[in-house]
């Protein structure tokens, strides 16, 4: 995703309409290499400097970097060396660390995990486990639920909007523990976590 998840809408519609209207050019028109240049400077992404660890890929080089007292208690061991990234892809999906671009890509810092819960992801690190195997670990600041929704009433409850508290309890995942995006809203002094609808991500 070139934008952060509040756009998502207008991105798919625009893929969609796109790609609808090119096989009228290649059955109508003969194509030549300029056209085939544009797609594939429009429809193929080019990101360099990047690595893939199991199903999640790394974006740039990563730089070294030694965990700090907290991070080193959410995983239970000092790891040798370490690198630290602001972005990756799982699933089609990127996310980026919260001082990534602050106050400019917000939501993608935002994760909805398998266990229903909901975080601020604060770190992405890669290092060799205990076992001598690379991984990659995702440090989030826990998103607390509290238990009441954005609108409910006797006829209708918006379930995947919950009001929640930011917290500064930090836990640690790895890429799998995680489904999807989610997005975070101030409305009326207020913080809303809204969980994207499953299909909406093609799962």
């Amino acid at each position: 995703m070139k934008k952060s998840p509040n756009n998502v809408c207008i991105q798919i519609a625009r893929k969609y309409f796109f790609h609808k209207s090119l096989p009228f050019f290649s059955t109508q028109l003969q194509l030549g290499n300029a056209f085939y240049k544009f797609c594939e400077r429009n429809l193929t992404g080019r990101l360099k400097n990047i690595f893939k660890i199991d199903d999640c890929i790394l974006v740039e080089k990563g730089k070294k970097y030694n965990l700090n007292e907290l991070e080193t208690k959410a995983i239970g061991f000092t790891p040798i060396a370490c690198k630290e990234f602001n972005r990756f892809i799982y699933k089609g999906n990127r996310y980026t660390s919260q001082s990534y671009r602050i106050c400019q890509k917000i939501n993608d810092t935002i994760i909805t995990l398998k266990n229903g819960t909901n975080g601020i992801i604060t770190n992405i690190c890669s290092f060799e486990n205990k076992h001598g195997n690379e991984e990659i670990v995702i440090f989030y600041e826990e998103i607390k639920h509290t238990g009441q929704f954005f609108h409910s009433t006797r006829h209708v409850t918006v379930h995947h909007i919950h009001e929640c508290q930011l917290t500064d309890k930090l836990r640690a995942c790895k890429p799998d523990f995680i489904i999807r995006p989610g997005i975070l809203q101030n409305i009326k002094e207020k913080f809303y976590i809204i969980n994207i609808p499953k299909g909406s991500y093609g799962d």
